[in-house]
């Protein structure tokens, strides 16, 4: 795979959220942006406390359109909003799924952020920087409007993607932590995919 696997993005793809600070709203939001252009939804999911999240992809003008049409709807209750261009693959798969690296992890990567769209920011970028795997990202219920991205591989390129990341959320100052782990016990990675 290249550094970074910067070759693997689609072509004019995006990632577009929306943080809703209401779930009545945000459904009418959802609703807006899905009938204002041609973009899949990812998922709606509640989080404490009664905030909805709204994530879905397509082509970088419809996403911005979308983003565009749910924002009229939101008005005061937008939280925050993301419109994110050729989203890493890995970013796309683990807002879908978690899988758990196989054995033989030199070092866990942790970056924790205090708003969903940093997380998936700073996750994008480190994904790019570095060659690790991002194995689970929680953005969901029970965080509190924050998020845990969860990064495997070799321990330079953990650092240098958790590097990577951090500052990037530093920069938005929506970093809450940076951590690797070197060498995780065995367990670890497993009990990292469940929170």
């Amino acid at each position: 795979m290249p550094r970074g696997g910067a070759k693997d993005h689609e072509a004019g793809s995006a990632l577009g959220l929306l943080e809703c600070g209401s779930l009545a709203r945000g459904l009418e939001a959802a609703d807006a942006a899905w009938k204002a252009a041609p973009v899949r939804p990812l998922w709606v999911r509640a989080i404490e406390p009664g905030v909805l999240l709204l994530a879905f992809t397509g082509t970088v003008d419809a996403v911005r359109e979308a983003v565009r049409a749910g924002r009229a709807v939101l008005a005061e209750a937008l939280r925050a909003e993301l419109l994110l261009p050729g989203p890493h693959p890995q970013l796309l798969r683990a807002l879908r799924s978690t899988a758990i690296p196989e054995a033989g992890c030199r070092a866990l990567g942790l970056l924790e952020c205090a708003t969903v769209a940093a997380t998936l920011r700073a996750a994008d970028a480190a994904v790019k920087h570095a060659e690790v795997e991002l194995f689970h990202l929680r953005v969901s219920g029970g965080m509190g409007g924050r998020g845990l991205v969860c990064l495997a591989g070799t321990e330079a390129d953990v650092e240098s993607a958790v590097h990577t990341g951090a500052e990037l959320a530093e920069r938005q100052q929506a970093l809450v932590r940076a951590s690797i782990i070197t060498e995780p016990a065995g367990g670890l990675l497993a009990a990292a995919a469940r929170i």
